[in-house]
């Protein structure tokens, strides 16, 4: 495996996680026993609360979203999840036995490669699952992924692509959440097709808020404009619990997810880091696969609700995203279970 040379500004942090991940594993036993993977400390946002150093060596707050707490009740078992991105590579090892046939929307064939390596990095930090001593964990690495590709190859999507990947996605019963991890203006074709898939109820839309700096307050950008039951935009956080300051806030943006310092897949049997909330979606993608995996009869509006109640408060985020906080698996199932018991009941 080939690794660039951005990834050894990893290694102090490496070095500060590893005691917090291990005693965390101890716990949780996540399989296929990430401790004995050289990379699994360096995946900050894996875990839950810590204390770590900054680079003046004083300790500072830094939360995760603690999905390997969340592990031993459910790994995203039965889940699909469709990824409306720039493809995949499929030779990707971390997704080996994880991808199902994807498509190509813009050539209109199958799809078989990712062109600017985007797709490939946001879908594993939804279901890696290496099966070796390298690779990335995604959040549910039970799940499978449905790679549909969007974009050309400077990384523009496509409307009609687009619209074309939401309608096929949501013929697939097995897929409960859709990522989507860009942004572009508000068209008429596109709002049809989030709309129809929203109408499902019984499936996920969960957006990038942007890397513009902006309140999306008068955005009309899409996805992330799209207010419903059935879709939740995130918002990216660094290391330390603040919003990125790239990262888009405000109205229309409920929960916040790490974002920065980012290590995923990427095309060639490569890794990298990335900064953006493009990393932080992906991230509320694999918890709302998991909480699906847990409760499979639960809806998306149910599920939004228990992610965005559940989340971990930072006094950084109040005003910023709408919960003021940053999403915590173990907490959001906890929550789920309450709301689908408290459902039930009232039906009987």
């Amino acid at each position: 495996m080939q690794i660039p040379h951005n990834i050894a500004r990893l290694a102090l942090l490496v070095a500060a996680l590893l005691p917090a991940a291990l005693a965390a594993s101890a716990v949780a036993a996540p399989p296929p026993h990430p401790e004995s993977n050289p990379l699994f400390a360096a995946q900050w946002w894996l875990r839950g609360g810590a204390t770590i150093p900054d680079r003046d060596g004083a300790l500072r707050a830094s939360n995760g979203v603690d999905a390997i707490r969340a592990w031993p009740e459910t790994a995203g078992e039965g889940v699909v999840v469709a990824v409306v991105d720039s493809g995949i590579d499929p030779q990707t090892p971390a997704l080996a036995g994880r991808l199902l046939p994807g498509r190509d929307f813009v050539a209109g064939k199958p799809l078989v490669r990712d062109q600017i390596g985007h797709g490939t990095h946001v879908a594993t930090l939804i279901a890696g699952n290496p099966q070796d001593g390298n690779g990335i964990f995604g959040v549910a690495p039970a799940a499978r992924v449905l790679p549909l590709g969007v974009g050309t190859a400077d990384g523009r999507v496509v409307d009609k692509a687009a619209a074309a990947a939401l309608a096929y996605a949501i013929r697939n019963p097995q897929v409960r959440v859709i990522n989507l991890s860009w942004g572009r203006a508000s068209t008429p074709v596109v709002r049809r097709a989030l709309q129809a898939v929203a109408a499902k109820r019984s499936v996920l839309l969960v957006s990038a808020a942007g890397n513009g700096s902006d309140d999306l307050a008068r955005s009309t950008l899409l996805p992330q404009s799209f207010d419903d039951g059935a879709e939740i935009t995130v918002a990216s956080t660094n290391m330390f619990n603040g919003l990125s300051s790239f990262s888009n806030y405000g109205t229309h943006v409920e929960v916040a997810a790490p974002g920065e310092h980012i290590l995923s897949a990427f095309p060639g049997d490569t890794l990298k880091v990335m900064d953006g909330t493009s990393s932080a979606a992906p991230i509320v993608t694999g918890i709302a696969a998991l909480l699906f995996s847990r409760y499979p009869a639960a809806t998306a509006e149910q599920v939004k609700r228990a992610i965005v109640s559940s989340c971990t408060p930072v006094p950084q985020l109040t005003g910023a995203v709408g919960c003021g906080g940053i999403a915590s698996a173990p907490a959001a199932l906890e929550a789920l279970g309450t709301i689908v018991a408290a459902a039930a009941a009232a039906a009987r």
